[in-house]
C-alpha cells in the first residue's frame, strides 16, 4: 500500500496492527514498526510530536545493536521530522550523528540521504544556498545507490530551491530530471 501512495490505509492497517506489537515482540521488530509508522505517517495520519515519539523509541533500540542501514534511515527521518516540527537543534544533532555513522565503510554508499536530509534542514533555517549546495553533494551518492524515490525527491527540491532562488531555467530543468528519475 504504501509503494501505491495509499497512506491512509497504511497507516490505518498498521494502527490495527499496533496493539499486537508487545513486551513479547522481538525489540528490532518493534523498533522497525515504530520507525515504519513514522514513516508512513508522513503523509498523514500521524503528528509530528507521536513521529518523533516513534522514532525516539525505534532508536533507542536501533543504537543498542551493531550499526545498520535501519539505524541509517531511522537517524535521517529524525532529523527530517525534527526540523518539519522545528526543532532545528535536534535536527542537526542528529545529523551530526548520522553524518559519523556514513563516513566509513560499509555505510558510506548511504552518505546521499543524511545529505539530502541536511538540504532539507538548511531550507527550512531559511539557507537556500547553503540547501542547493547538500543537494549538488547528495546527488552523485544518490545516483549510485539507485534508489529512485530519494532522487525524485531530491531533484525535486533542487528545483523548488531553483525557483525560490529565482532560477527559473534550471528549477524547470530539475523538475524535468525529478519527472524523468519516476519514469526510471
Amino acid at each position: 500500500m504504501y509503494e501505491a501512495g495509499r497512506y491512509p490505509e497504511c497507516v490505518a492497517w498498521m494502527r490495527r496492527a499496533e496493539p499486537l506489537i508487545g513486551a513479547d515482540t522481538p525489540e528490532l521488530v518493534q523498533a522497525r514498526f515504530q520507525f515504519g509508522l513514522a514513516m508512513v505517517g508522513l503523509h498523514g495520519g500521524v503528528e509530528g510530536a507521536e513521529r518523533l515519539r516513534l522514532l525516539d523509541a525505534a532508536l533507542a533500540i536501533l543504537e543498542r545493536h551493531p550499526p545498520s542501514m535501519v539505524l541509517v534511515y531511522a537517524l535521517c527521518m529524525r532529523g527530517y521530522v525534527a526540523g518539519i516540527c522545528g526543532d532545528l537543534a535536534l535536527a542537526r544533532r542528529t545529523l551530526d550523528r548520522v553524518h559519523a555513522l556514513t563516513q566509513p565503510a560499509p555505510f558510506a554508499p548511504l552518505r546521499g540521504l543524511p545529505l539530502y536530509i541536511e538540504g532539507m534542514v538548511r531550507r527550512f533555517e531559511g539557507r537556500s544556498h547553503d540547501a542547493l549546495a547538500a543537494y549538488t553533494e547528495a546527488l552523485p551518492y544518490v545516483r549510485r545507490h539507485g534508489d529512485g524515490r530519494t532522487l525524485f525527491y531530491l531533484q525535486s527540491n533542487m528545483a523548488a530551491v531553483h525557483h525560490e532562488m529565482g532560477h527559473l531555467d534550471e528549477a524547470v530543468d530539475q523538475y524535468r530530471r525529478a519527472i524523468l528519475a519516476l519514469e526510471d
